[in-house]
């Protein structure tokens, strides 16, 4: 993908199909639009505005622009350069606030914005422990956290993530009032996936997730049977619907590989 953009103009994109030959010259041509500043506030439930949210801005035609952010200074205020005429949709997130979207903003291209007010509320916290096989507190653990209303609105940022401290313990703030899945890992241990209801509480501190290693061993071949060296794996969830982050490999010799097992 080639991304790029320049004074007065919207930002585009484009894809790019290597050609698979070393050596070779990849051309294409990018078409930038005009593009106008485009401002506005970000203001919390309480209508107080927030300083240092990330506000990004997403078309409705992606063919023909791509997104841009920008941050909220002191004062609440946020200021993207130039975006091209279509219709957009504005929203903003921080570590302790869930974003609201603030869809089918209308832009010409030619005139500037500064009137938008984007939206953020509240996020309920989610405290808890992860625990070994025999009930310790596991140090270091990776817990994540997917919550399905965000992650059409933010992609992979939407993943909210926390590490435990020497006793097991963890924390999230900024989660969103629904069900959410949580699942731990250390190393080739993982817990089961928990489905976490945060509907009816601002604050939730009685998790606990249990590490129990599980591996999956093969071997990368290609099409005649020979060792592939140098191959790459990577797994990811099934018919479980869990859309959890990929599991990366645990490499061991250039040709086989030891995943954690869900």
């Amino acid at each position: 993908m080639a991304v790029g953009g320049g004074p007065g103009h919207g930002p585009a994109a484009r894809s790019i199909e290597p050609s698979g030959h070393p050596g070779d010259a990849l051309r294409t041509t990018l078409t930038l639009h005009a593009g106008a500043p485009v401002s506005g506030t970000v203001v919390d439930d309480a209508g107080a505005r927030v300083a240092g949210a990330t506000v990004c801005a997403r078309p409705r035609d992606p063919e023909r622009a791509v997104g841009a952010c920008a941050a909220s200074e002191i004062d609440g205020r946020w200021r993207i350069p130039a975006l091209s005429a279509g219709r957009w949709a504005f929203l903003a997130s921080t570590d302790v606030h869930v974003p609201e979207i603030l869809d089918g903003i209308d832009l010409d291209g030619h005139r500037s914005r500064d009137d938008l007010v984007v939206e953020v509320h509240a996020g309920a916290k989610l405290v808890g422990r992860v625990v070994d096989e025999r009930g310790a507190g596991v140090s270091g653990a990776a817990v994540r956290v997917r919550a399905a209303s965000l992650a059409p609105a933010l992609g992979r940022r939407g993943r909210r993530a926390a590490t435990c401290d020497e006793e097991g313990h963890f924390e999230m703030r900024g989660l969103p009032r629904e069900i959410v899945d949580v699942v731990a890992e250390r190393g080739s241990a993982s817990s089961d996936v928990a489905s976490v209801d945060l509907s009816n509480d601002l604050v939730r501190a009685d998790v606990l997730l249990a590490l129990v290693e599980r591996k999956v061993k093969g071997l990368v071949v290609t099409s005649s049977g020979e060792p592939a060296a140098g191959a790459r794996v990577r797994a990811f969830p099934g018919s479980s619907g869990r859309d959890m982050d990929r599991l990366e490999p645990l490499l061991g010799t250039p040709t086989a590989f030891t995943l954690p097992k869900r």
